[in-house]
């Protein structure tokens, strides 16, 4: 996956702590996106009082809710590793000019990359849209909305969400 992260916004609701937790199982350019991401998922846990930990020491821990984490876990870990050949690229202007120069297969290649590109996202939808379903089936629907506010009473400023932009020395 790229560098760029789909900014998480309140208000809050269970997919954004999905989404939070997500955040934390990946590598960052830079150490300041981990810790916002691990102080977001840790809030917005806190404040749904749910944990996606999977803990064999718990003995009142259910065995389908463990089953099911595992798999929420692995679903998180496949996610986490969609890539395409155009990943992590900040800027790819001399790559589509040589591209471009190599007539119909460079064509063929923007084509190829195109339909690449497509099924990644289709794959990062699907993933999103399985770790859904496999939240209700663990904890059951929620409406509940957490706000800024509540983020901030459980230790998580949302006005502090680092800015990729603000990063891009680190490439």
């Amino acid at each position: 996956m790229s560098y760029y992260l789909e900014k998480i916004q309140g208000p809050y609701d269970y997919r954004s702590l999905i989404k939070a937790y997500v955040y934390t199982k990946r590598s960052h350019v830079d150490e300041d996106f981990s810790r916002y991401y691990k102080k977001l998922y840790q809030a917005l846990s806190k404040a749904f009082d749910i944990s996606f930990n999977i803990s064999f020491e718990n003995k009142d821990q259910d065995v389908k809710e463990l089953v099911l984490l595992r798999l929420f876990s692995r679903t998180i870990r496949s996610l986490n590793s969609i890539d395409t050949p155009w990943s992590n690229y900040l800027e790819a202007g001399l790559v589509h000019e040589i591209i471009h120069e190599a007539g119909e297969a460079g064509q063929l290649v923007d084509k190829s990359s195109q339909v690449i590109i497509e099924i990644a996202e289709k794959m990062e939808e699907e993933h999103y849209r399985m770790l859904d379903h496999l939240f209700v089936c663990i904890f059951g629907k929620t409406g509940r909305i957490v706000t800024s506010k509540e983020l901030y009473e459980n230790g998580c400023d949302d006005s502090k969400q680092p800015e990729i932009s603000d990063y891009y020395d680190h490439f």
